[in-house]
């Protein structure tokens, strides 16, 4: 490999208490992982586990808590939050991790039920695809520090 070390992501559902969760992504760093992502769902297949961390106040817990590895969600699901408040969460654990964070975004599905469990619309996956387009607009606007205002057929932002 040419002196070059290796680097590897790693993906963890966080279904273990945190202590568990903690010490797992304190390992993973001292391993050399580049990337730490995990899951951004509230509720989880029975096999999983009855219980899961959120995601975006864990991944803020492990940015105070590691000094190194990158941190994300595999994906965050643009239904289950207002795209101006995903990008007030990513901020947020963008500056407390030191510019550690890696947001990526997705249409969302029902394949768990989750998102009708939460009384949330399931929409078609053209829908869902043109709402992704409105969140990211939202998201990177805000996250570049620009004023938003936006009356798409999804979202309203003044």
């Amino acid at each position: 490999m040419g002196g070059n070390s290796l680097k590897f992501d790693m993906f963890e559902w966080q279904v273990v208490p945190w202590s568990v969760m903690l010490d797992d992504v304190r390992y993973l760093e001292a391993l050399g992982a580049g990337t730490v992502l995990i899951g951004d769902s509230y509720v989880l297949p029975p096999a999983y586990g009855d219980s899961v961390l959120e995601a975006w106040t864990t991944l803020a817990a492990l940015a105070s808590s590691t000094e190194r590895v990158r941190l994300g969600t595999m994906v965050s699901d643009i239904p289950l939050r207002h795209p101006a408040m995903l990008a007030k969460q990513a901020a947020t654990v963008d500056c407390i991790s030191g510019g550690r964070l890696d947001l990526g975004v997705g249409p969302g599905d029902n394949f768990s039920g989750e998102i009708t469990s939460l009384g949330l619309p399931s929409l078609a996956p053209g829908a869902r695809v043109d709402r992704l387009r409105e969140a990211v607009e939202v998201i990177d606007g805000l996250l570049r520090g620009q004023e938003v205002t936006l009356h798409g057929e999804y979202y309203h932002l003044d």
